[in-house]
């Protein structure tokens, strides 16, 4: 068959033999097909447009025989690790949010990557760490990133906070008071809280 265009997309196919021997497809859907498995797709070598996001895959080494992809949805399945991608060198967008992933360092040997989501991941987004050094020089090549709702949002920091607070109406002694906070690496809290004449204590 000639076919170069296919959306088969929340079909719950739960398989995708059914495109194995499509091999002139180039835009191929299937998002939400509940798919675990995807060695089928390694024969469609003129791809360059999938979605697959909603399945339940973490295999994902079959897309590496892909090299004409441009464009590749991966969301919300459970990708932890992105060992498939180096090979894709056409690829320019990739979407990986919602998936398991706490390594992207695969990523800088894709040449032509223009856009890669990665919101929702237990990404260490914390200054220093490897995951931050690759997104600067992702970031200065020009990639746009999108890590909205990326987590952890906070990263616990040992730190002391203070400062002053007030009501705004009325600044008076009766409604102004100050803080003092500590922060601990593990993620606790204490503190106190003095406001109209009463003190309070904080933890957690």
């Amino acid at each position: 068959t000639k076919l170069q265009f296919l959306g088969l997309g929340a079909n719950g196919l739960g398989s995708c033999a059914v495109v194995a021997g499509l091999t002139n497809l180039q835009t191929l859907y299937l998002d939400e097909d509940g798919l675990t498995d995807i060695s089928c797709l390694q024969g469609l070598k003129q791809l360059a447009w999938l979605e697959l996001s909603g399945n339940q895959l973490s295999d994902l080494s079959p897309l590496a025989a892909l090299t004409q992809l441009q464009y590749v949805d991966l969301m919300a399945n459970q990708l932890a690790d992105l060992s498939f991608a180096p090979g894709l060198t056409a690829l320019t967008n990739l979407n990986l949010s919602h998936n398991r992933l706490t390594d992207i360092s695969s990523l800088l040997a894709l040449p032509n990557l223009s856009s890669v989501a990665l919101s929702d991941n237990p990404l260490d987004l914390s200054m220093g760490s490897p995951t931050h050094t690759v997104l600067q020089e992702l970031q200065a090549r020009g990639v746009q990133l999108d890590l909205s709702l990326s987590t952890p949002a906070y990263v616990p920091t040992a730190a002391c906070y203070n400062g002053l607070v007030y009501a705004p109406e009325a600044l008076t002694h009766a409604n102004s008071g100050f803080i003092t906070l500590s922060t601990t690496a593990k993620g606790r809290y204490s503190g106190k809280l003095q406001f109209g004449g009463r003190s309070f204590r904080l933890s957690g």
